[in-house]
């Protein structure tokens, strides 16, 4: 009979093996769903690729070996635009959110995103928009970008904590995406996302399959905050995501 050692060690074993498999399922999947994507953007407004978009997430993630299950309901589209908020643990993130989202949506991206090949495409056909963090000056331009086009309709879809969590914690909430809610009078909408740090973390190439559970939670109304309220905004936002665990 093996040791616990030597249990433990095949347990290892067999889960890195099964991670290389879903590896290669997701990577090819990710190919072939980015590239159909980007030259469908070519005919078609990513506006009205937004189901398409959606399927091709599901997909991915599904070759991934994650189940998806959504709680609680977002408002109506025609009350929007909205500021659509996450916790980012995962690399898994973004195709989680543009899974569930009801609507086409802007976002932003650290600068470094649109360098990558295939990727960095097609947040460009996506209309996403590069921020350097480093750099100041940049990063209040691309702010000012996102909020005309909030103020045209067009609802954000944004991680306030910037990068994503090393430990799967909530992490510090950076001020811009609620500067852009004061700005536009757009309600905040926050999304609590559970199950994506365990299916694959920050600096860990292994990737498990699981479940992931997307939590809706109740908008919080910029337009209720003094418009120079941007740490209680923050704040209430935080504190939504925490009461949600």
């Amino acid at each position: 009979m093996p040791s616990p050692s030597e249990q433990a060690t095949r347990a290892c074993v067999l889960e890195r093996f099964f991670s290389a498999l879903l590896w290669v399922s997701c990577l090819v999947t990710f190919i072939v769903a980015v590239s159909l994507y980007i030259a469908l953007s070519l005919i078609i407004t990513p506006a009205r690729l937004h189901s398409v978009a959606r399927v091709g997430c599901r997909v991915i993630l599904a070759s991934a070996g994650q189940r998806v299950r959504v709680s609680g309901a977002f408002p109506s589209v025609e009350g929007g635009p909205y500021i659509y908020v996450f916790n980012h643990t995962s690399l898994l993130d973004t195709f989680i959110m543009v899974s569930v989202l009801p609507e086409f949506v802007g976002a932003i991206g650290k600068r470094e995103q649109f360098q990558m090949p295939l990727w960095g495409w097609a947040l460009r056909r996506w209309g996403a928009v590069p921020i350097s963090r480093d750099r100041l000056q940049d990063a209040i331009n691309s702010l000012g970008e996102v909020e005309r086009s909030v103020l045209a309709g067009r609802s954000l879809l944004i991680a306030p904590e910037g990068t994503r969590s090393p430990d799967g914690a909530l992490g510090p909430f950076r001020k811009g995406p609620f500067h852009v809610a004061l700005n536009t009078g757009a309600p905040v909408i926050p999304v609590r996302i559970t199950g994506a740090y365990e299916a694959k973390s920050r600096g860990d190439w292994v990737l498990r399959s699981g479940r992931i559970d997307v939590h809706i939670l109740e908008p919080v109304l910029s337009a209720e905050h003094d418009a120079h309220d941007v740490t209680g905004l923050r704040d209430e936002v935080r504190a939504r995501f925490e009461a949600a665990g």
